[in-house]
């Protein structure tokens, strides 16, 4: 599958699946990955078939910028 690397699940051409995703998002597990994809609010992922979910690391790494916060206190 998109020859995985077994050390942090990444494929060559920037892609990662779920177990890489993951493995690579500390806390992720992939119930909350499909969470965060049902409601919209993980990064980008592409679908490449109806059981199949990857990520491109650039997203990923996007998503993770957007996330970093000063305080806990909402706006």
């Amino acid at each position: 599958m998109y020859g995985r690397d077994q050390t942090n699940g990444n494929a060559p051409n920037g892609l990662m699946d779920i177990d890489g995703f993951c493995a690579y998002v500390p806390g992720m597990t992939r119930g909350r990955a499909a969470q965060l994809r049902y409601t919209g609010k993980g990064p980008r992922f592409i679908k490449p078939s109806a059981r199949m979910v990857v990520y491109r690391k650039e997203d990923v790494d996007q998503w993770l910028a957007d996330s970093v916060r000063a305080s806990t206190v909402s706006a």
